[in-house]
């Protein structure tokens, strides 16, 4: 089998996040930590899988929520199905308005950099929001601060995200939030609407 369509191992992931960590820091050293020829940008969607123990916590979390509050039809497998469709597609309706605005841009020749680079940004948000779900269904008295460490974290991957981008060539501080906040709409816009259409909203 092509080397390459193997699972990367926790040691290249760690890898990767280092460069990840850098960039964050506004270091664009991190960039030689991450591989972002074609082979690279297939590769970083192993990210899917390495962020999808947390998303399953977050998934049966968001269904005891929906269990309590009434939520009416198939709360089985089912469910967690939609709720993976939910996540994935919004993972890849982010890439495509991110792609579409670089293009605008006219930096569409740092696609491959951008996907890599938050692919592999999602994993450990995938595991704090994971964290946070898993806390919240074991003491689910402390909604309060739930919510602030959810916003903190929020805030997290704004910034992440934002550095990311500032840390590519030629984008300037503008344009760098610019996409940012692209990521993040695309997320707090769609996600109601897809709840809503697949039948987990509250």
């Amino acid at each position: 089998m092509n080397a390459g369509l193997l699972m990367p191992g926790l040691e290249e992931v760690l890898f990767y996040l280092r460069g990840i960590l850098q960039l964050i820091r506004h270091n664009p050293a991190g960039w030689r930590n991450l591989d972002i020829s074609e082979r690279g940008v297939s590769r970083s969607f192993w990210a899917i899988a390495w962020s999808l123990p947390g998303m399953l916590v977050s998934w049966l979390s968001w269904r005891s929520t929906y269990i309590e509050f009434g939520g009416v039809g198939d709360t089985g497998a089912l469910f967690i199905f939609r709720m993976a469709v939910l996540d994935l597609t919004i993972w890849l309706l982010q890439i495509i308005f991110v792609a579409a605005l670089l293009v605008y841009m006219k930096k569409a020749q740092h696609f491959k950099s951008m996907v890599v680079a938050t692919n592999w940004l999602s994993v450990p948000f995938s595991i704090y929001s994971g964290t946070l779900s898993a806390l919240q269904m074991l003491a689910p008295g402390g909604v309060v601060l739930w919510w602030i460490l959810m916003n903190i974290g929020l805030a997290g991957a704004i910034y992440a995200s934002y550095s990311i981008y500032r840390m590519m060539n030629g984008i300037t501080t503008g344009p760098a939030i610019s996409l940012a906040v692209t990521t993040l709409l695309t997320s707090l816009i769609l996600t109601p609407i897809l709840q809503t259409y697949l039948g987990v909203s509250l």
